[in-house]
């Protein structure tokens, strides 16, 4: 049997961990050096930063992540979703790095900021601070690709930083792994916890 395209990302993503290390090579500030905006905390589009994708290649490939996540802000998107993942979507730490930049600039203008959200096949719970010092208000999380424990370990790290976890389910299996980081978190996954149906089977 042929390996499917998620797989694939997945794999092809810790070999490049197992090289690089979490950080995929790109220097990280040691400490959150922006400000906070609730993920979702208002009606609003999420807005996407986003270079290529498996199915369709190369979208943007000389893409200004500043200039569009301006653009997003300017139109009041409520959050901008950044892609970190190198292989098929072209992204990288840099992007979420001069994104998140770019909103505490606005905050401090007095100017609507988007919330960040990290989009990438995230494994590890380490990779929960990267995002965090990298200035990501959120973070994807992928039921399909996370057993349960992983899922609750990872959505109670993003919890202690006061970011939203944003669970990704596709499955039926998606939905009890959903229930059960619910219930691991008790009353704070009301506030912590963002749930959203990907109706495209990545696989």
């Amino acid at each position: 049997m042929s390996e499917d395209i998620l797989a694939k990302i997945v794999r092809m993503r810790r070999e490049d961990i197992e090289r690089l290390g979490l950080n995929f090579g790109i220097e990280i500030s040691e400490k959150r050096e922006v400000g906070h905006t609730e993920f979702l905390g208002n009606a609003g589009a999420i807005l996407e930063v986003k270079r290529a994708s498996p199915s369709k290649g190369d979208i943007a490939p000389d893409l200004d992540p500043v200039g569009l996540a301006t653009t997003y802000a300017e139109a009041h998107a409520q959050a901008v979703s950044v892609l970190t993942e190198t292989n098929f979507f072209k992204g990288t730490l840099r992007d979420l790095i001069a994104v998140a930049n770019l909103m505490e600039r606005r905050r401090k203008q007095g100017l609507h900021a988007c919330a960040v959200l990290r989009k990438d096949f995230l494994l590890f719970e380490d990779e929960i601070d990267i995002a965090y010092r990298c200035g990501a208000d959120a973070v994807l999380l992928i039921a399909r690709i996370l057993d349960d424990e992983q899922l609750v370990r990872m959505a109670k790290r993003a919890a202690s930083f006061d970011m939203q976890a944003f669970v990704e389910v596709r499955e039926t299996d998606d939905l009890r792994k959903l229930k059960v980081v619910t219930e691991a978190l008790g009353e704070s996954a009301a506030k912590t916890i963002v749930a959203g149906v990907n109706s495209r089977d990545l696989a």
